[in-house]
């Protein structure tokens, strides 16, 4: 990364540049140099919002597998003869899925990123468990 000084001489540089354009050739020069640099800068604002993007798309992602990671977690715990049929249990396994049903639901909306039909029916689960 360029330091402060660099990156003051070179905006200084480049107003130099125009009032000299401007002096030189008159206005259309100084216009179309104006337009290159505007242009310049809209390109590097655009690369670097893409880039945002794409970090914020892989956290998304990786928020999304630690969750669905933690609800089969949770489903192996609900499994287990000490913890079988435990409505507290039973009560957070449906709410961790409901979470993760919205949150492919946003991934869908907002990012370009298929995700499996894997969505969890938390109705039939405790209609099973009520039985």
């Amino acid at each position: 990364m360029p330091d402060l000084k660099t990156k003051i001489f070179v905006g200084v540089s480049a107003v130099l540049n125009a009032v000299l354009l401007s002096f030189l050739f008159g206005l259309v020069p100084f216009l179309l140099y104006l337009s290159v640099v505007v242009n310049i800068l809209l390109v590097w604002y655009c690369f670097r919002l893409f880039r945002s993007t794409d970090d914020l798309q892989r956290d998304t992602l990786n928020i999304f597998e630690n969750l669905e990671s933690y609800a089969d977690h949770l489903e192996k715990i609900h499994g287990m003869e000490m913890f079988y049929g435990e409505p507290v249990l039973q009560d957070l396994i449906n709410h961790s899925k409901n979470l993760i049903n919205d949150l492919v639901d946003l991934q869908e909306e907002y990012f370009e990123y298929e995700t499996i039909e894997e969505e969890y029916d938390t109705d039939e689960e405790t209609s099973e468990e009520e039985e």
